[in-house]
């Protein structure tokens, strides 16, 4: 399963689905990679206002701030990793 597919082809954070971009969870600043376990699909409002603020931090403060899309952020982040670690999960790439 592709990251975009995963995430319905929209946004992770708001549900948007025009002008998706590539965003990187962890920031790079901070020290996360650009890796598929470090991105996910977000559009250029969200991406643009996140910048490199914690996802922790940042994400609550939004209006549109979902509990159920937060836990599919880790999940998603939380299968890659184990995948790229061990091979043997059924999500296999990004594709942002």
């Amino acid at each position: 399963m592709y990251c975009k597919e995963y995430f319905n082809y929209s946004c992770a954070y708001c549900g948007n689905t025009n002008n998706l971009t590539q965003e990187h969870v962890i920031p790079v600043t901070k020290g996360g990679s650009y890796s598929k376990n470090n991105i996910i699909p977000a559009c250029t409002t969200c991406n643009c206002s996140k910048q490199n603020k914690d996802i922790n931090i940042w994400y609550k403060k939004q209006s549109f701030y979902d509990i159920n899309k937060e836990r599919k952020i880790y999940q998603y982040i939380q299968n890659i990793w184990f995948y790229s670690t061990t091979g043997t999960v059924g999500i296999y790439a990004c594709g942002v």
